[in-house]
């Protein structure tokens, strides 16, 4: 009855007398309760909404005693091997999901790798500009590398001072 209809002694908080309780509780059955009271009684541990499966369910929760819980554990061999095999399984697939990590990081390192970045032809146009590639030369020059495009990968990846006479090497008597 104390775990019932007391819950909150030290504050007075939700206690409430069997009477209180029961008059509530016929008050209850005779309407259907709000969201809001609902989060009430739930804010106050007057229900417990974990597992419920329909509104004719009731969970009466009890704490266990000093004495129940300083009891040792009792522990049968099928629960120790029931144990030891879900530790076994639990452990092979932590090491599944580590193998497809581990497989994911390096795909996405060779990836990473193998992909060049695409020089499109304003970026094309921008580098020769800044490397000072005059207007009469700019069109064939723009041309080649727009055809190229491993060309304007190395090009591009040289150092600045040195780009116009690796363009001039690249194109030979077309430049």
């Amino acid at each position: 009855m104390l775990e019932l209809f007391a819950r909150d002694r030290a504050t007075g908080g939700a206690a409430e007398t069997a009477k209180e309780r029961r008059n509530r509780m016929t008050t209850n059955q005779q309407r259907s309760e709000t969201i809001d009271e609902i989060d009430r009684m739930v804010s106050i541990d007057e229900i417990n909404l974990e597992n419920f499966i329909s509104s004719d369910d009731i969970q009466v929760t009890s704490t266990m005693s000093a004495s129940q819980m300083n009891q040792p554990k009792v522990t049968t061999s099928k629960s120790k091997k029931r144990k030891v095999e879900e530790d076994v399984t639990a452990s092979k697939i932590t090491v599944a999901i580590d193998n497809v990590a581990n497989a994911i990081s390096e795909s996405t390192h060779a990836f990473e790798r193998s992909h060049r970045p695409v020089y499109l032809g304003e970026q094309i146009y921008n580098e020769l500009d800044l490397m000072g590639v005059g207007p009469e030369k700019m069109s064939r020059a723009y041309l080649f590398l727009v055809a190229n495009p491993e060309n304007a990968h190395a090009l591009f990846g040289f150092p600045l001072p040195l780009r116009m006479s690796l363009l001039k090497e690249m194109m030979g008597a077309d430049y």
